[in-house]
């Protein structure tokens, strides 16, 4: 007969060597568990960081875009940002072909432009693997079960808009009308002729539209460009000499010189009859040849005009704009005006025509057409 006590050590002995293996097995289990669960939670933050990495990267390619109408610079600047992150411990870099300008609609990026399309979006492709720069991020644990690296990849896109617009505005005498006129003309013994348009005039509702338009581009993210050419016909009346079309103001950023120069403009004397060609290939030439024409926006016309053309031909300039990609977009103000002509030239400009017949309605076109002409639509 064996003691009690004998048989409870015996026993105790065995339990302990059953235990010692599977307690092996469970601290294998839980190394090779806590492994896993270290790279997944390394892989998490690279990925956080390199989702980090690729939105500052779009955006400043964005914004230096918009700063300096080059492609190239973006690109440099872009790599110069990527440069300063770090993902998954190690340095972070970006090849040139990473960064791809294209057009942005409807949640879809389409890398590259058709001939003479202005870019709106750029995407950035934020990745480390094996055939990144920066390389695949190495695992710590993974190699016990022979995956020794891995492979990141992120997309950002960022949109942006550049427009240069050029107004093409009518200054023959009859715009110094009432806007609710329905004369066909000012006549030179008329007292409103030599002198500055009075405050109940066409002239002046467009220069209160005009300010309300640039109002609503000065509160978006775009960047715009505003010029202004206005036409008449040569014409020498009251000692005063204007030409048939002249660039009262080339392409700025500055809106609000934009604003001051229409003030300006309703505050000198002028007449003449309607020479709208003339306006139209003077605001391409604005668009296409000023200094500060850029590249890659987009390009506009508004062409304003209360009456109807009495000299050169509009529909053969609007068809050059076309030619060059200038979207053309037209208002007339007044019954009087060749609704017929301005809206075949908004058709020719693959634009949008619209005829106003009071102040409001003026204002309500414009304001429309800074929403349209400056904000990417999803």
């Amino acid at each position: 007969m064996i003691p009690s006590t004998r048989k409870t050590a015996q026993l105790a002995s065995r339990r302990t060597g059953a235990i010692a293996p599977l307690v092996g097995v469970l601290l294998l289990v839980i190394l090779v568990a806590g492994g896993i669960a270290i790279d997944h939670a390394r892989l998490r933050l690279a990925s956080l960081e390199l989702r980090a990495a690729a939105d500052n990267v779009a955006r400043s390619v964005s914004n230096e875009m918009l700063r300096t109408d080059s492609q190239d610079a973006s690109i440099a600047k872009g790599m110069e940002i990527a440069a300063k992150y770090k993902v998954g411990g190690g340095p972070f870099s970006l090849q040139s072909g990473d960064i791809q300008f294209g057009t942005f609609s409807k949640g879809v990026f389409k890398a590259g432009t058709k001939k003479k399309t202005a870019p709106n979006a750029v995407r950035v492709n934020s990745n480390r693997s094996s055939g990144s720069s920066a390389g695949p991020l190495n695992m710590l644990f993974g190699s016990m079960f022979g995956v020794n690296e891995a492979n990141l990849g992120q997309f950002a896109t960022a949109s942006f808009k550049m427009v240069d617009i050029c107004f093409v505005l009518d200054r023959s005498s009859s715009m110094k009308l009432r806007v609710d006129s329905s004369a066909a003309g000012l006549s030179l013994s008329d007292p409103r002729a030599p002198v500055p348009p009075y405050s109940d005039s066409r002239w002046r509702a467009l220069d209160t539209a005009f300010d309300i338009f640039i109002d609503e581009l000065d509160g978006n993210n775009s960047e715009e460009r505003v010029g202004i050419v206005s036409f008449a016909s040569d014409f020498t009346a009251f000692g005063v000499t204007t030409p048939a079309s002249r660039t009262d103001m080339d392409l700025t950023s500055n809106l609000a010189n934009a604003k001051t120069r229409m003030n300006n403009m309703s505050n000198s004397v002028w007449n003449g009859n309607t020479y709208i060609e003339a306006g139209m290939r003077d605001g391409m030439g604005v668009l296409n040849y000023s200094s500060s024409a850029r590249s890659n926006a987009e390009k506009t016309l508004i062409v304003l005009t209360d009456g109807r053309q009495n000299q050169g031909e509009a529909r053969l300039a609007a068809s050059d704009a076309a030619t060059d990609n200038i979207t053309i977009h037209t208002i007339t103000f007044g019954d009087y005006a060749d609704k017929t002509l301005m809206a075949e030239i908004a058709v020719t400009g693959n634009g949008r025509y619209s005829h106003a017949d009071d102040a409001s309605g003026l204002q309500k076109i414009l304001r429309d057409l800074a929403v349209t002409l400056t904000i990417i639509v999803e």
